[in-house]
């Protein structure tokens, strides 16, 4: 029992307690390394959240501006396609010349072309609004 004396005892107490001084260090760095990633991963989330919320805002803006262009051009083409037909009615009374049949029906034409475009548009935002709130195509 010559190891075991209190001198010796006290020593190895004395050195354990010794570790915890020369490491705190060490813990105190590691905390502070641990606690620089979890502000940087916040700080990624809360971008990535707002991303994702400018994204869907701006699917939600254009959808809507285009949707009102759609409606426009298709009032627009509802009231030339009478105005067509009007014209038509005035050609077989002979009131306008073919050449003014035609320019009308040029019309007619370009204001349809606009509305499928307006229309084409719309569609394109409804599948922006999709894959900006998380729909996988």
């Amino acid at each position: 029992m010559g190891s075991m004396n209190w001198a010796n005892v006290l020593a190895a107490f004395g050195g354990a307690a010794m570790i915890p001084i020369f490491t705190g260090g060490a813990k105190t760095a590691n905390l502070r390394l641990k606690k620089n990633y979890y502000e940087q991963t916040l700080q990624n989330y809360y971008k990535t959240n707002l991303t994702a919320i400018q994204e869907v805002n701006n699917a939600l803006c254009a959808l809507k501006f285009d949707h009102d262009k759609y409606i426009k051009n298709l009032n627009s083409y509802n009231m030339q396609k009478q105005e067509y037909k009007f014209s038509e009615v005035k050609y077989h009374d002979g009131l306008i010349s073919n050449l003014d049949l035609l320019q009308q029906k040029e019309t007619l034409l370009t204001m349809n072309k606009m509305v499928v475009n307006s229309k084409t548009d719309c569609y394109i935002n409804q599948i922006s609004l999709y894959k900006a709130v998380g729909g996988a195509l």
